[in-house]
C-alpha cells in the first residue's frame, strides 16, 4: 500500500497535479455567539451549524469581564478582573434547540457574568444545570480601591479551564488600578495563554491594564484612561461577531482633573480600569462562545485512479 501511495504522489508531482495538504487550523468551520448576554438563551444547531460533528469539535468559552470602580474622594478605584476561559473537545449538541448563556460585563461571577453551553435545553437556566456541558465564571467587578478578583475556575464543567486575571488596585491621591487582561487560545501553537494582571497604581498618572493572552493577545490599555485592545488571537468566524480572544484590560485613570476616567476592557472578557474620584469607571467586556468543528467525512467509496502503478 505504501508503494502504491508513493507512486501516486510521485506521478502527481511529475504531472503538476496539486495534492491536498493539511490545513493550518485544526477545524474548518467556526461559529460564534456573543450578542445575547447575561441571560439564558437558545440556538438551533441544525439551523446555524448544520454540519456540526459531535465526534470532531472544539468549544471555547470566556466569562464576562468585571467593571472598574470609582474611587472615593481623593482616591483611585480598583480595576475589574477578567473572565476565566474554558475549552474542550468533542461535545455532543442536540440537533434542534440547545441552551446557552454568554456572560455579561460587570455581572455576578457565577450568574449573569458566567458563560455556559448545554446539550439540549430541558435544564439550562443556571451554570449548575443538569444539561450544562461546558461552563466558566466571569471576573469580579471592583467595589473599592482594591483590584477585583479574577474569574475563577471553581466548579467549572467540562474542558480544561484557565483562570482569569486580577485587576490592579488604586490608592489615596493616586490613579485607579488597571483592568485584568483576558486569557486566550493562540492559533499558531494551539496553546491557551493566561491574561496579565492589571497594574497597581503607584503615582497620580495612572497605570496600564493587563496584556491579553500573555504577549500574544490584545494590548493593555495605555494610562491614563486608555481602552484595552481587542483580542488578537482566535479564529475568524461566522455568527454574531468576530471570534478574537485574549483581550487587553482597560487602562486606569490618572489622579487629575483631565484624566479621571478608567479605560474599557477589550473584547472578549477583559476587565475595566479603575477611575479617580468623580470620574467614570471603565467597563469590562462581555464573554463569548466559539464553536469549531470538522464536518463528518464523506462516505464515498470511489477508488482514485493511481497513475504509474501498472
Amino acid at each position: 500500500m505504501r508503494k502504491l501511495l508513493a507512486s501516486a504522489a510521485l506521478s502527481a508531482v511529475l504531472l503538476g497535479i496539486a495534492l491536498p495538504v493539511e490545513a493550518a487550523a485544526p477545524y474548518s468551520n467556526v461559529y460564534c455567539l456573543a450578542t445575547t448576554v447575561g441571560t439564558p438563551s437558545t440556538f438551533n444547531r441544525s439551523s446555524i451549524m448544520p454540519t456540526w460533528n459531535n465526534a470532531d469539535n472544539r468549544i471555547t468559552i470566556i466569562g464576562g469581564g468585571g467593571d472598574g470602580f470609582v474611587g472615593a474622594s481623593g482616591n483611585g478605584g480598583g480595576g475589574g478582573g477578567s473572565g476565566a476561559l474554558n475549552i474542550g473537545t468533542n461535545f455532543t449538541l442536540a440537533s434542534g434547540t440547545n441552551g446557552y448563556q454568554v456572560g455579561a460585563h460587570g455581572g455576578t461571577t457565577n450568574t449573569t457574568g458566567a458563560t455556559w453551553v448545554c446539550n439540549g435545553n430541558a435544564t439550562c437556566a443556571t451554570i449548575n444545570a443538569a444539561s450544562v456541558i461546558l461552563s466558566i465564571r466571569g471576573g469580579s467587578t471592583a467595589i473599592s480601591n482594591t483590584g477585583a478578583a479574577a474569574g475563577a475556575i471553581t466548579s467549572a464543567v467540562g474542558g480544561t479551564p484557565q483562570v482569569g486575571a486580577t485587576g490592579g488596585s488604586g490608592g489615596s491621591a493616586r490613579g485607579g488600578g488597571g483592568g485584568g487582561g483576558a486569557p486566550g487560545l493562540r492559533i499558531a501553537d494551539q496553546t491557551v495563554y493566561a491574561g496579565g494582571a492589571g497594574s497597581n497604581s503607584v503615582t497620580g498618572s495612572g497605570v496600564a491594564g493587563g496584556q491579553g493572552a500573555s504577549t500574544f493577545g490584545g494590548a493593555s490599555g495605555v494610562a491614563p484612561s486608555g481602552n484595552g485592545g481587542d483580542g488578537s488571537e482566535g479564529p475568524t468566524c461566522t455568527g454574531d461577531v468576530s471570534g478574537a480572544v485574549g483581550a487587553g484590560g482597560g487602562g486606569a485613570s490618572g489622579a487629575s482633573t483631565t484624566n479621571l476616567n478608567g479605560g474599557n476592557g477589550g473584547a472578549y472578557g477583559a476587565g475595566g480600569g479603575g477611575a479617580f474620584f468623580a470620574g467614570t469607571a471603565g467597563l469590562g467586556k462581555q464573554g463569548i462562545i466559539i464553536f469549531e468543528w470538522n464536518p463528518v467525512p464523506s462516505t464515498s467509496t470511489a477508488i482514485p485512479f493511481l497513475l504509474g502503478v501498472f
